[in-house]
């Protein structure tokens, strides 16, 4: 059996923007369904979810200018990494830049995947899917291609 050990931890949730703020509203109870208010949710039946408000990745950036190339999602993973690695104490310093990343997954609100139109004779696209049911968009860049744009770049 391998052992794990967790040396930080970091949060970026509907009722808390780190993890002190997380656990306290946790431990009183407190909940973070609300209106939905990020977008018009008026055409659909579930007006109501878990959202994170308030919270800015640049706070958390050693430069302000890197939040541009993260998108909403992308930066409460980042935030909550960043968060994390203060925790345990580790610096920017402590592993080469190629040596660290994020893994993001089950985010919704920014995808935009686009619709392949249905041939004809088929049925009638649904009025509803799944959000696992759609196919994510192919990675443009070419070495995102090359390695298929799951597996990351290792040195040496």
């Amino acid at each position: 059996s391998r052992r794990v050990a967790i040396t930080g931890l970091g949060a970026v949730t509907p009722v808390g923007d780190d993890v002190d703020s997380t656990w306290a509203a946790l431990v009183a109870g407190r909940s973070g369904v609300g209106p939905l208010t990020t977008f018009d949710a008026g055409a659909y039946p579930v007006r109501i979810a878990g959202q994170v408000d308030g919270f800015d990745v640049r706070d958390r950036l050693p430069d302000a200018r890197l939040a541009r190339h993260l998108s909403r999602a992308a930066g409460f993973g980042v935030g909550a990494a960043l968060e994390a690695l203060a925790a345990a104490g580790l610096g920017p310093q402590t592993y080469e830049p190629w040596e660290r990343g994020v893994a993001l997954g089950g985010s919704v609100a920014a995808a935009r995947t686009p619709r392949r139109p249905r041939s004809p004779g088929s049925p009638a696209a649904p009025a509803r899917s799944s959000a696992s049911a759609r196919r994510a968009p192919r990675p443009r860049t070419r070495s995102a291609r090359r390695c298929g744009g799951y597996r990351t770049a290792r040195r040496g």
